[in-house]
C-alpha cells in the first residue's frame, strides 16, 4: 500500500508540529532549570551565630528593680494597610502597592509607637533592600525616627529573586519576615 501525497503531507505536518512542541518544551526546561540553578547556585544559609551591632550607643544604662515599658510592632514590611490582601493568608498581594503608600506605611508606624514613649521597642518585618517594599530602607527610615534610641539589626531572611507567587511579583527580599529591629532608649 503506498501513500498518497495527501497522507504524506499530513505526516509531514504532523512531524513539524511535534518538532515545534518538543522545542518549545526543550526551552521551558531549559528555563525552568536555570532559575532552579540560579537558586541554588545564590542560595546561601545565613550564619547561626551572627554578631550583632549597636547603632547609635546611647550612655544611659539599663537601671535595675524600674518598671520598663516594652512595645512590639509588626510593621508588615509596610504594605499592610486596611484593605491590603497578603496571598499566604488568602489574598492576592505580595508586596506594597507604592513606594510612597510603603514610606507613609511605615512612617505611620514609626510616629504611632514613638507616642506610647516606650523604653523598649521591638520592629518585625522591616525590609532593607527588597523589591517587595520598592528597596527602601526601612531600618533607616526607622532610624530618623528613634534617633534618641539605640538600635540593633537582625537579619533573619535574605531571598533570590522569586516568581512566586506568579500574580504578585515577588522578588528579592532581604530581612523578612521577622527580622527584629531593637531600639532601647532607658531614661531612668
Amino acid at each position: 500500500m503506498r501513500m498518497g501525497t495527501k497522507e504524506k503531507k499530513v505526516i509531514s505536518r504532523g512531524k513539524r508540529i511535534l518538532r515545534v512542541v518538543l522545542v518549545i518544551l526543550g526551552i521551558l526546561i531549559l528555563i525552568v532549570g536555570g532559575y532552579f540553578t540560579y537558586l541554588m547556585v545564590d542560595y546561601h544559609r545565613l550564619e547561626p551565630d551572627i554578631v550583632l551591632t549597636t547603632d547609635n550607643q546611647q550612655e544611659s544604662e539599663v537601671p535595675v528593680g524600674v518598671p520598663l515599658k516594652a512595645v512590639s510592632y509588626n510593621i508588615g514590611f509596610g504594605a499592610y494597610i486596611p484593605d491590603f490582601t497578603f496571598f499566604m493568608d488568602g489574598g492576592v498581594e505580595s508586596w506594597a502597592r507604592s513606594e510612597e503608600l510603603c514610606r507613609e506605611t511605615v512612617q505611620g508606624a514609626a510616629d504611632y509607637v514613638k507616642d506610647l514613649s516606650a523604653d523598649i521597642i521591638l520592629f518585625q518585618e522591616i525590609d532593607v533592600d527588597s523589591t517587595r517594599s520598592y528597596h527602601i530602607d526601612q531600618y533607616r527610615q526607622l532610624q530618623d525616627v528613634f534617633s534618641d534610641y539605640a538600635s540593633t539589626f537582625a537579619v533573619n531572611y535574605d531571598s533570590s529573586f522569586l516568581f512566586y507567587p506568579s500574580a504578585g511579583n515577588w522578588r528579592s527580599i532581604r530581612a523578612f519576615p521577622t527580622s527584629f529591629l531593637i531600639w532601647i532608649a532607658v531614661t531612668a
